[in-house]
């Protein structure tokens, strides 16, 4: 799995390789661990994408 977090001004930016995944969520302490806040979008290739408002670069998260 390979995976990218970039900050921008309207947040960060999360993308991640999951190639075999039907849904990918991105959780963490920016959302209370809650795998409903944040669903990824699917993207060609087997990426996911998803743009968190509230999240910061170097907080927990994790993918689901």
């Amino acid at each position: 799995m390979r995976f990218v977090d970039r900050s921008h001004e309207h947040g960060v930016a999360f993308r991640v390789w999951a190639i075999n995944a039907s849904a990918v969520s991105v959780i963490g302490s920016f959302n209370d661990w809650s795998m409903e806040a944040n669903p990824m979008e699917s993207e060609a290739g087997g990426y996911w994408y998803a743009g968190v408002p509230n999240a910061e670069v170097a907080k927990e998260y994790r993918y689901l």
